[in-house]
C-alpha cells in the first residue's frame, strides 16, 4: 500500500509554520544566503542547518535539493537535532522524491543517540511509512494518536487529518475538528488549512464557509503555500471575498516563492490575459514556459499552440511539435483533437492524413467532441478512409449537439467555397436544401444568393427573392443586406453599386440600420446612383438614430465641417463620444483630436492620450508619439514643435524605440530640442546595443545618405573618423573609400 504519509501534510523540522514543537528560523526571517553559506562550509553546524533547509525549499532565491540534503547530513553528523529530524522526514515523506526507508531508520536511530526528545514520535511515523497494510498505518496512526494526547501539535494535525480523510481511521468529523482546532490552536498552519477544507467541504454537517476563511487565512499568513494559492483563487472568484484580482496576484507571487508550483500557470494567464495589470506577453511566456517545464500540461499544450499558431510567438513547427511530445504519455483529448486537425491542414507538423485520423479517432475514443469535426472532414476529402458525405453528416451532426440543419449547412459551405472538396455549386445547392428542410434559417438566405450567381451560369432572381422573403420572414432580419454587402465586396457576386443600392434600399426601409447607412453613403457619393444630398443625410441620419457606431461617426464629421449642415462642434463631439464607446476605431483618433483641440469639449490632453491609446491598441508610448506627430506635422492640429517634443519625450521614457530614435535624430538636428551629438549618441547607443564607435558609424551613415536628417556629408565624415580614430576597420575602409572615389 502507498506510505501513510501520503495522507498527511506532516512536514516536521521543514514545517513552514510551526506548533510548540518548532523552535526554527522563520523563512521570511532576515537571511544572507551567501553569507551562511560560507560559515557552513567552514563547518558552522547552525549554518549548515540552516543553508540546507534554505536550498532543499527554495525559499531564499535558490533551490537546490541535493546540495540541501548535504549540508542538513553536515549538520546532522555534527550532532543537530533538527537537520535529523528533517532528514527522516523526507526520507518518510511521499512528498519528497527522495524516498528512502533504510536512511529514514537510519536517521531514526541518530535521533535517538543524539537524545532527541520526539524520537519517540518520529518512530511512529517511519513506522506508518514502512506499513504493509491498513492494520499496520492504524497501528501507526495509534502510535500518533497517543502524542496528541500528550499535545504535540504535530501529532495533533496528523490525527486529525486521518480523521477527516476517513482512509485509515473511520472518518469522524467531530474528532478530524477537535483534534485540528488544538493543533491549530499552536500555531500549526498545516492544521488551519485542513480546518478550512473540513468547514468549506459542501455537504457536511460542519459546514461553516466564514470560519473556512479564517482559518485559511490563517494558514496563508503563516506561508502555507496551498493555503496562499487557494486564497488567491477565493480572491480571483470573488467566493467568499470581495473579489480583488491584484491581491490575487500579490497571494499567488507569495505561493510561488513558497514553491507551489501551480502558481506559475496562473501568474502566466495573468499577464497573457492583461488582468489585473497591463498586458505582458513576455512575462506570460516566461511562466508557461516555468510551468511546462515542471510539468503543467496545461502550460505545455498552451506553449504547443501558441508555436503552432504564431501567437505571442513566432511560428515554429518543431518547438510545437517538442512540447505535444511532452503531451502524447498523457491522456489530453483535447491536444489529441488539436494534433489531429494540425496533421489534417499541416499547420503544425507536415501534413500526415494517417496520422491525423488516428489522432481523431483517439481523440473521439477519449469522449473529446471536437474530434468528431476533424472526422467528417477525412470524410468529406476520402483521406485515410473512405470518402462518405453521410458520415460526414452524422460526425458533423454530433458535433453541433444533434443539430443537423447546421451539419448540412457546413457541408454546403465546403462545396460552395471549394477548397478542401472541389466547388460544385450543384452539390451546394443540394445541402443549403438539407440544411433549409432541418430547420437551419441562414441556408434560405445562401440559396437565394445561389440563384443570383446562377447555378447554371445563368442567374434567377424571380427564385432568388423566394427564398431571401422566406430567410426574412423566419429570422424576423432583413436578408437584403447580406445581398447587398455581397454587391458592394464584389467577391461572392460581380461588384455593383446599382445593384447594391437596391438591395439595400430594401432592407433600410425595413429598418436596417447597416443597410441605412450604405444607402446614405451611396448616395452622398454620386457614383453609379444619382447623387441627392438630401436623401443621403436622411438615411444616415436614421441610422445615427438607430445608434450605429459607424454612421454617428460620419455624421459627427458632416457637424463638424459645416459642409452639408450647420456647423455645430457640440453635436459633432457627442456623437464622436457615442461611435467611439460602441467601439467603432476610427472614432478613436479623431475623438483625441477633438480633446486635443477642445472642440465641442473642454480641452483635456489626458482623454485625448486615452482614446489614442485605446487607437494604438493599448500601447500608452504609440499613443504618445501619434500625438506628437500630429503635432509636428501641422496638417491635423496646429503646428506646435513644443508640443510634438513633449509627448515624443514622454513616450521615449517609456522605452519606446521609434521615439527614442527619432529623438536622438532631433538631438542630431537641434530639431526642437538643443543640438547635442552626445545626448544622440547616447540615445542611440540605448536602443541599438551596439558601442558607441558603431552608433558614430550609423551617425555617420545617415548623414551621408540623408536618411532621417537632413544631408550633411561633412557631418557624416566627421563621425565616420570619430570611429575609424578608435580603429574600427569599416569606418577606415568607409573613408578609403571615400576618398578613393574623390580622387581624380
Amino acid at each position: 500500500m502507498k506510505s501513510l504519509f501520503l495522507l498527511l501534510s506532516l512536514s516536521l523540522a521543514f514545517q513552514a509554520c510551526g506548533g510548540a514543537q518548532q523552535q526554527t528560523v522563520s523563512d521570511d526571517a532576515p537571511f544572507d544566503l551567501a553569507a551562511e553559506t560560507e560559515k557552513a562550509d567552514a563547518g558552522d553546524m547552525e549554518a549548515q542547518y540552516k543553508v540546507g533547509k534554505s536550498l532543499y525549499k527554495g525559499t531564499h532565491g535558490r533551490i537546490d535539493q541535493v546540495k540541501g540534503i548535504e549540508y542538513l547530513k553536515k549538520a546532522s553528523d555534527q550532532g543537530h537535532q533538527n537537520a535529523t529530524a528533517g532528514l527522516v522526514t523526507l526520507y518518510i515523506s511521499s512528498n519528497s522524491h527522495y524516498v528512502d526507508p533504510s536512511l529514514a531508520r537510519f536517521y531514526l536511530n541518530r535521533l535517538f543517540e543524539q537524545g532527541y526528545p520526539r524520537a519517540e514520535f518520529f518512530k511512529c511515523g517511519v513506522q506508518g511509512n514502512d506499513a504493509k497494510n491498513i492494520q499496520e498505518a492504524r497501528d501507526a496512526l495509534i502510535c500518533i494518536e497517543k502524542f496528541a494526547e500528550q499535545g504535540d501539535s504535530d501529532a495533533q494535525q496528523i490525527t486529525g487529518t486521518a480523521y477527516f480523510q476517513g482512509r485509515i481511521f473511520e472518518r469522524d468529523l467531530t474528532k478530524a475538528r477537535d483534534w485540528l482546532e488544538k493543533s491549530a490552536a499552536q500555531g500549526d498552519c498545516n492544521a488551519e488549512y485542513v480546518l478550512y477544507e473540513l468547514y468549506m467541504n459542501s455537504g457536511y454537517d460542519l459546514e461553516d464557509p466564514i470560519k473556512a476563511m479564517e482559518y485559511l487565512r490563517k494558514s496563508a499568513d503563516q506561508n502555507l503555500a496551498e493555503a496562499e494559492f487557494d486564497l488567491a483563487m477565493h480572491l480571483i472568484a470573488g467566493l467568499y471575498v470581495k473579489r480583488d484580482l491584484r491581491q490575487a496576484k500579490a497571494w499567488i507571487e507569495r505561493a510561488l516563492s513558497h514553491g507551489f508550483v501551480g502558481s506559475e500557470l496562473k501568474l502566466a494567464h495573468f499577464y497573457e490575459e492583461g488582468e489585473p495589470s497591463e498586458r505582458d506577453v513576455e512575462k506570460s511566456i516566461f511562466y508557461y514556459r516555468q510551468a511546462a517545464e515542471h510539468g503543467e500540461k496545461e502550460a505545455q499544450y498552451r506553449l504547443m499552440m501558441m508555436y503552432a499558431e504564431g501567437e505571442n510567438l513566432p511560428p515554429d513547427e518543431q518547438q510545437a511539435a517538442f512540447w505535444f511530445s511532452q503531451l502524447q504519455d498523457i491522456p489530453l483529448p483535447e491536444a489529441e483533437a488539436n494534433l489531429a486537425s494540425a496533421y489534417f491542414k499541416g499547420s503544425l507538423v507536415r501534413q500526415d492524413y494517417k496520422k491525423s485520423y488516428a489522432l481523431a479517432r483517439k481523440a473521439e475514443s477519449d469522449g473529446e467532441k471536437s474530434a468528431d469535426y476533424v472526422l467528417a472532414l477525412h470524410h468529406l476529402l476520402g483521406e485515410a478512409t473512405p470518402k462518405d458525405e453521410q458520415k460526414a453528416l452524422e460526425y458533423l451532426t454530433r458535433f453541433y449537439s444533434g443539430d443537423r440543419g447546421r451539419a448540412s449547412f457546413e457541408i454546403a459551405q465546403y462545396a460552395f467555397n471549394g477548397g478542401l472538396i472541389p466547388r460544385d455549386l450543384s452539390k451546394a445547392l443540394e445541402w443549403y436544401r438539407k440544411a433549409a428542410e432541418a430547420g437551419h434559417n441562414e441556408a434560405y438566405l445562401h440559396l437565394g444568393l445561389l440563384y443570383l450567381i446562377g447555378i447554371d451560369g445563368k442567374p434567377n432572381e424571380k427564385e432568388s427573392r423566394k427564398y431571401i422573403q422566406k430567410y426574412n420572414q423566419l429570422q424576423k432580419q432583413d436578408g437584403n443586406q447580406f445581398i447587398c454587402g455581397a454587391y458592394l465586396d464584389g467577391r461572392l457576386l460581380p461588384k455593383s453599386e446599382k445593384k447594391a443600392y437596391d438591395y439595400c434600399l430594401k432592407a433600410a426601409k425595413s429598418g436596417d440600420a447597416i443597410s441605412q447607412a450604405i444607402v446614405g453613403s451611396l448616395l452622398m457619393q454620386g457614383q453609379e446612383i444619382q447623387y441627392d444630398e438630401k436623401k443621403g443625410l436622411e438615411w444616415l441620419q436614421k441610422a445615427s438614430d438607430q445608434g450605429l457606431g459607424i454612421a454617428q461617426y460620419e455624421m459627427s464629421q458632416i457637424y463638424l465641417s459645416g459642409r452639408y449642415l450647420p456647423k455645430d462642434s457640440k453635436k459633432a463631439y457627442e456623437l464622436a463620444l457615442k461611435a467611439a464607446e460602441q467601439g467603432n476605431e476610427d472614432a478613436y483618433p479623431y475623438l483625441a483630436i477633438l480633446y486635443l483641440k477642445g472642440e465641442g469639449t473642454e480641452q483635456d490632453a489626458q482623454k485625448a492620450l486615452e482614446w489614442m491609446t485605446k487607437h494604438t491598441k493599448g500601447d500608452s508610448a504609440e499613443a504618445l508619439r501619434a500625438l506628437s506627430r500630429l503635432y509636428a506635422e501641422g496638417t491635423v492640429l496646429p503646428k506646435d514643435d513644443q508640443k510634438a517634443v513633449k509627448y515624443l519625450e514622454l513616450a521615449a521614457e517609456q522605452g519606446h524605440k521609434p521615439s527614442i530614435h527619432e529623438l536622438a535624430l532631433r538631438s542630431l538636428e537641434g530639431d526642437g530640442v538643443p543640438q547635442d551629438d552626445r545626448k544622440a549618441e547616447d540615445l542611440l547607443h540605448q536602443i541599438m546595443e551596439v558601442n558607441f564607435t558603431q552608433v558614430d558609424v550609423y551617425i555617420g551613415q545617415i548623414y551621408m545618405s540623408g536618411s532621417g536628417v537632413k544631408q550633411n556629408p561633412e557631418r557624416g565624415e566627421f563621425f565616420m573618423r570619430k570611429a575609424a580614430d578608435r580603429g574600427f576597420v569599416p569606418a577606415i575602409e568607409s573613408l578609403e573609400q571615400k576618398n578613393s572615389d574623390q580622387t581624380p
